[in-house]
């Protein structure tokens, strides 16, 4: 069973919200000063929202014949939604703007982003659950969040992005795989991919919640 109208529009609800904020305080920074240091935050975002997007149309659709190459594409881009928290390294004094300005705009980017990635994940766990039942859904959605933690470690650490995949896979791939083979040499790495990880299983359990305690779509 697909999700009614009403439940896919409550489930964007938080990342537009965030996304709007997010962008707003983008604009009234660069009212106060050039933002050229920062021009990545807004594309970055754009990025993350891509998994979101893809999940959106699967729900609608919900044919498997355009499911499943849809959910290639969300998994290859789902690492951009955890990958802003990581932009909080680049935070530091630049210009005459506060810097605790430039760390409330910092965070709501990534706390949008990471939004955004939580929901999509929402979005694949319901159209697995239709398929296959909650738990091995679950346990695939556990999956893909960890494949995610593994891509930001890919991105920040070793500067891949999603069209390295698409280009010439074998090189991140042979990296992932090392991450697993050899995980006692990679315990920061493993660290970084586990909480991207947790924080975007931690994002959707609590939209999945959340939407459990709304009334139903068709009380009056």
């Amino acid at each position: 069973m697909r999700p009614s109208a009403t439940d896919l529009t409550w489930s964007l609800i938080a990342p537009i919200v965030l996304s709007a904020t997010a962008v707003a305080l983008f604009v009234i920074r660069a009212s106060w000063a050039p933002p050229t240091w920062f021009m990545y935050l807004p594309f970055n975002l754009a990025l993350a929202w891509i998994p979101l997007v893809l999940s959106t149309v699967g729900v609608v659709v919900h044919r498997r014949i355009v499911v499943i190459p849809l959910g290639v594409l969300w998994l290859a881009f789902l690492p951009n939604a955890a990958y802003m928290v990581t932009d909080l390294i680049h935070l530091g004094p630049v210009g005459p703007v506060a810097e605790i300005f430039d760390a409330v705009m910092f965070c709501t980017f990534a706390m949008a982003a990471m939004m955004a990635g939580a929901v999509s994940l929402k979005h694949v766990f319901e159209w697995f659950r239709t398929q296959v039942g909650t738990l091995l859904a679950a346990s695939l959605v556990t999956l893909f969040a960890l494949l995610a933690g593994a891509g930001v470690w890919l991105g920040r650490v070793h500067r891949y992005n999603s069209w390295d995949l698409a280009i010439d896979p074998s090189a991140p791939l042979a990296d992932v795989a090392d991450l697993f083979i050899r995980p006692a040499a990679h315990s920061q790495d493993w660290a970084l991919a586990l909480g991207c990880t947790g924080m975007l299983i931690a994002l959707a359990l609590s939209g999945r919640l959340w939407t459990a305690t709304r009334p139903p779509s068709h009380a009056q």
